[in-house]
């Protein structure tokens, strides 16, 4: 074969390849040369480089900080007719803007009262939290109720909702989002506790029933309101901006010997109270011995079952006063 040029620089070169054929290592030798010059096979050309290997893969951008949600439903009677959904706000694809789409979903237990989730949340995130009831009567079968924690702390709270669905959105504190919220979140909720109900019905049960009421102030919010009691008549203060709106209810059950409620309140908010007797008795006495009392953490704040059609209450939730203890006894006389 003709090289591209000769080893003295002139001219072509030539390769020649000469077989031996018959030849055993162990009989003999051979050998070439051309002009007093042995010769010997060409090198092979050199092997082409290896291709740069191709660049590591970027890592992946860690995960958003999380918070713990907390989802506990106390079902009514009916625990099979309860369901919850939890969405959360993610930007839409084409033609912007955001959309909620479901991340968990649960029902009840049937074989327990309470039942509770623990569902991870991303920090800087919007959620709608959805509840539901097939029948369309929320969770009045009963003493039912829900609540939402959020790292701890209280987020939302109900007893009861009226038809078929009820929907609390809510912006999870911290992190940058991934979708901007539909609306600057809401002020921390103040802290609260749990107002315990108690009713003793009288002979009739079916006439009574009871209503817990908010005093909520307008934007911008009016004046407070403690213990009012035009407001208690009326619906509103006189003076004030705002209006009592309605955050629990219920009746007693036929048979019932007594039944307690217990409806979170926020400390510092004022309430207002009322039950009501359809035939216009009252609960005591006339029908038998019935009574009704309200307690914050084991203190009665109100009390009576004595009135005619409807009995009206207004309190502020305030931490009880802690009892002193007694002072100790004299030392006795020398």
């Amino acid at each position: 074969t003709d090289a591209a040029q000769g080893a003295s620089g002139g001219g072509p070169a030539r390769h020649y390849w000469v077989q031996v054929e018959g030849y055993e290592a162990s009989e003999g030798s051979y050998s070439l040369s051309l002009e007093g010059v042995a010769c010997s096979n060409p090198a092979p050309p050199p092997a082409p480089p290896a291709p740069p290997a191709p660049p590591p893969m970027p890592p992946s951008p860690p995960p958003p900080p999380s918070s713990e949600l907390v989802i506990t439903i106390t079902a009514d009677r009916y625990p099979d007719e309860t369901a919850w959904t939890l969405e959360r706000e993610s930007p839409v694809e084409s033609g912007g803007g955001t959309s909620f789409a479901v991340v968990q979903a649960g029902v009840p237990s049937l074989d327990a009262a309470t039942t509770t989730w623990s569902v991870p949340v991303y920090r800087g995130d919007a959620y709608r939290w959805n509840i539901t009831d097939t029948y369309g009567d929320g969770l009045s079968e009963g003493p039912g109720s829900y609540t939402l924690e959020l790292d701890g702390a209280l987020l939302v709270s109900g007893v009861d909702f009226s038809g078929s669905e009820e929907s609390h959105a809510f912006l999870v504190a911290g992190g940058s989002p991934s979708a901007p919220p539909p609306a600057p979140p809401a002020p921390p909720a103040p802290p609260g506790t749990v107002l315990k109900i108690r009713l003793v019905p009288d002979l009739y049960p079916d006439e009574s029933a009871w209503t817990l009421e908010q005093w909520l102030p307008s934007d911008p919010p009016g004046p407070s309101l403690t213990s009012n009691a035009s407001a208690a008549a009326g619906g509103s203060a006189a003076g004030s901006d705002g209006a009592f709106q309605v955050v629990a209810q219920g009746w007693p059950m036929e048979g019932d010997a007594s039944r307690t409620w217990g409806v979170a309140v926020w400390y510092g908010f004022s309430y207002r109270f009322n039950i009501t007797d359809d035939f216009g008795d009252g609960i005591c006495c006339t029908a038998g011995h019935g009574s009704y009392a309200l307690s914050i953490e084991g203190a009665e704040i109100v009390r009576g079952g004595d009135f005619a059609e409807r009995a009206t209450h207004v309190f502020e939730a305030a931490r009880p006063v802690p009892t002193p203890p007694p002072s100790p006894p004299p030392p006795p006389p020398p």
